[in-house]
């Protein structure tokens, strides 16, 4: 594996008794009309940039300027005759830079048709994407996730194919599993995991080590899951979760596993959102709460208040144009049920449908909010809380150690001068998603593994006591 530049850990410290939550539009736009958005550090300078995905024209990157000024880029990506799709960004290529896969549906110069093939771009390391030639599979497109499903090291795609796009005759496509050689070349391994997903996801439901492909089906909008063996050989769970428009993943109730908040999007006045609890194998239950009555979109799970567990925000706007909503889970600071979900009341501007993406835009320490808008513009939102009592801790910045690092994958988190009543560790690849999330008690050590993860760098990030420390770690 190439060495990388950036290995030296960014600790953020902070000691937080009471922060009052709040949220400002920032007076800057990322341009209109976005389908998707994602983030992630594209030209290797530490900040987090944004990409949006657009509709009948080429993809924009805005990058930052490390306090939440963004400028866009002059390159376009993508063809510009698909319709609505999806992107995901990992190393494609072995080279530890951030490449970009491209999912397309349908042809706008061509419809009905089977569909627009799939794209793979490569970064060299500057943000300057070029295209691979490569164009996979003729299917109409949804959605793509990316990992390392067949333990293998190298990162493999995931996609969701939804149906034909001649209205008239619908006829649901197959989705697909792409193998990488390890250089960034996609060869289709032949699989199909169901058909007619319009979402899907990658995670460790059953807590084995590797990830499983969820998805959403559109026939029925069930999330079915498929468990993987490790080897890239998937079988279909005999239970599927809810139904919804979109779902998330993570540790919501503190019991070290992944558990799933669901959203759900539909032509009707009320449809609230729904969460989910993993026992640990894989087997949920729905934990019976009913959230809003707004029509959701799509859902990003955040510690947005710093107090150690996983809030949630939900884009909405399938009808009337509702506000996007910021639900806070009931653990931590607020002394109540982990898991349990109650409405900020913060309220945000109206959007349209959109993604919603969380991540550190200003170097602040606390997670802001970008929400792209098909029907208008893509705003970003800064996270304004301000702490009332903030401890000065900066003598202790050797009280956090994460070693080995690099590492093969498992490593250690020592808590040097304390042990902690309650540690939430969260760990994210470089486009911002959670692929990792446990919450640890009464404890000094804990050790993380992340074996069946693909090699690169991720950021670690400990909240523990009122104690926040985030680290870069590189997984060979």
């Amino acid at each position: 594996m190439k060495k990388l530049l950036i290995l030296i850990g960014l600790p953020l410290f902070a000691g937080v008794c009471q922060a009052q939550l709040s949220f400002s539009e920032s007076a800057q736009t990322l341009g209109s009309a976005g389908f998707a958005c994602l983030s992630g550090d594209l030209n290797n300078d530490g900040n987090l940039d944004i990409y949006i995905v657009k509709r009948d024209k080429p993809d924009e990157i805005w990058f930052n300027n490390g306090k939440g000024n963004f400028t866009i880029s002059t390159q376009k990506i993508g063809n510009s005759i698909k319709f609505n799709r999806n992107i995901d960004i990992a190393d494609l290529n072995g080279d530890s830079i951030p490449d970009v896969f491209i999912a397309n549906d349908a042809d706008l110069n061509n419809v009905p048709s089977d569909g627009l093939p799939n794209e793979v771009w490569f970064n060299d390391g500057k943000g300057k994407f070029t295209d691979s030639g490569q164009r996979l599979g003729k299917k109409a497109s949804m959605g793509v996730a990316l990992g390392d499903i067949d333990g293998d090291g190298d990162i493999d795609a995931v996609i969701a194919n939804l149906h034909s796009t001649d209205y008239d005759n619908i006829v649901y496509q197959p989705n697909e599993v792409w193998l990488n050689d390890g250089k960034g070349n996609f060869t289709n391994s032949g699989q199909t995991l169901g058909t007619g997903g319009s979402v899907v996801k990658l995670v460790d439901i059953d807590s084995d080590g590797d990830l499983d492909p969820v998805f959403q089906s559109q026939a029925d909008n069930k999330f079915i899951i498929w468990l993987n063996d490790g080897k890239g050989n998937f079988t279909q769970s005999s239970q599927s979760i809810g139904n919804g428009t979109n779902i998330a993943f993570g540790d919501l109730d503190g019991d070290g596993d992944m558990d799933a908040f669901i959203v759900k999007g539909s032509n009707v006045s009320s449809a609230p959102c729904e969460v989910w609890l993993n026992d640990g194998k894989g087997k949920f239950t729905d934990s019976g709460q009913r959230l809003g009555n707004s029509v959701g979109y799509y859902v990003a799970l955040g510690d947005m208040d710093g107090d150690g567990d996983l809030d949630a925000v939900v884009t909405n706007g399938l009808k009337d144009a509702q506000p996007t909503v910021l639900w806070i889970n009931q653990g931590g600071n607020q002394s109540g049920v982990s898991g349990t979900y109650k409405e900020s009341g913060i309220v945000f501007s109206k959007s349209q449908i959109g993604q919603v993406k969380i991540g550190d835009l200003d170097k602040d320490g606390d997670l802001d909010i970008v929400i792209s808008n098909y029907a208008g513009v893509n705003k970003i939102y800064f996270n304004n809380t301000v702490s009332t009592g903030i401890q000065d801790i900066k003598d202790e910045r050797n009280s956090v150690k994460i070693y080995p690092n690099p590492s093969k994958g498992q490593f250690t988190i020592n808590m040097e001068m304390f042990t902690c009543k309650q540690a939430l560790i969260d760990v994210f690849n470089t486009n911002g998603s959670l692929i990792y999330s446990k919450t640890f008690r009464n404890a000094t050590n804990m050790n993380i593994d992340l074996t069946g993860n693909a090699t690169g760098i991720y950021i670690v990030k400990v909240i523990a006591d009122g104690v926040s420390y985030e680290e870069k770690i590189v997984k060979e």
